[in-house]
């Protein structure tokens, strides 16, 4: 029964689910973006996850587009955030099941002065969002997890060059 169970949710999570959010125009004039990717743990390498799949995959997307990313720009209040983040859990040692997240986000932080606050304070301005969850077998994980970040990085390359079309 137990086995049973661990199918059925692994047929359900391996389909997956994918979203990606943006307000029309939110990336326009947007030239530059500094990319956080964070480091693959133990539970994503497991999974066959490691760093260099992960930046391989957003990269790759981006290499056709004019927007610049580098890692290593300056933080500022002018240059969005594109960050990468992968959550992952392995469904036990015998079951060979990986679950994972991955979150995508374009942010730019600037100073706000809210209604209720006393003065100005750095607040997280989120331009672009895309998600996924979903699962697969071991062997198969790193595979799909490339593939996902890789459609996502597509939909927003798109998203970006969209808002960014020259005028005709």
């Amino acid at each position: 029964m137990r086995k049973l169970s661990l199918i059925a949710v692994w047929i359900f999570l391996s389909a997956g689910l994918s979203q990606a959010q943006q307000q029309p125009g939110s990336l326009s004039g947007i030239k530059s973006a500094n990319v956080n990717i964070n480091e693959a743990d133990a539970e994503n390498k497991s999974c066959g996850i490691n760093d260099q799949l992960i930046r391989e995959a957003v990269m790759y997307p981006i290499s056709g587009s004019r927007l610049k990313v580098s890692s290593l720009l300056p933080p500022s209040t002018d240059v969005p955030i594109l960050s990468v983040a992968i959550s992952t859990v392995r469904g036990g040692v015998t079951s060979g099941l990986c679950l994972s997240g991955i979150r995508i986000q374009l942010a730019i932080y600037q100073p706000l002065t809210l209604p209720f606050a006393s003065g100005p304070r750095m607040h997280k301005v989120m331009l672009w969002e895309g998600g996924w969850h979903g699962g697969s077998m071991q062997h198969d994980h790193a595979k799909q997890i490339r593939e996902q970040i890789e459609l996502l990085m597509k939909r927003f390359v798109t998203a970006w060059n969209l808002d960014n079309k020259p005028p005709q």
